[in-house]
């Protein structure tokens, strides 16, 4: 009599630390950051922005180190603004994290600057 078993051997990827919600400055480099275990087989990654799959290229750097796992995004621009999601997958699980990256021309920025300016102004002329 023969006995049979099923064992499945390794593990599903984990989340270990998540992505983060981000603003910067065009055309500032970035850096989407966030650590997953990533099992055994070892787990596939994959990046999204607003759910479209990204490749590696000269706009974006893929890497991972351990549990490090990052994407950079060269010289932005405020179209790069979007939801970002990282997506970790072997053949016993896969599990995702998402962040929002906000990017602000240097005009935007100047403009907030000097309407705080003027309301600084308005207010001091007023309370005086």
């Amino acid at each position: 009599m023969y006995l049979s078993a099923s064992v499945s051997a390794g593990n599903a990827p984990k989340l270990v630390d998540g992505l983060s919600d981000l603003t910067i400055v065009s055309p500032e480099s970035v850096s989407l950051e966030c650590k997953i275990n990533l099992g055994d087989p070892k787990a596939e990654v994959h990046w999204y922005r607003d759910k479209k799959e990204l490749a590696a290229s000269k706009k974006y750097e893929m890497s991972q180190d351990g549990e490090d796992v990052a994407l950079v995004i060269k010289t932005t621009e405020p179209s790069d603004s979007g939801n970002y999601s990282c997506e970790a997958v072997n053949k016993l699980g896969k599990v995702k994290t998402q962040g929002t990256l906000v990017v602000n021309s240097k005009f935007f920025v100047y403009l907030q600057m000097a309407l705080t300016f003027v309301v600084m102004i308005c207010f001091f002329k007023i309370t005086v």
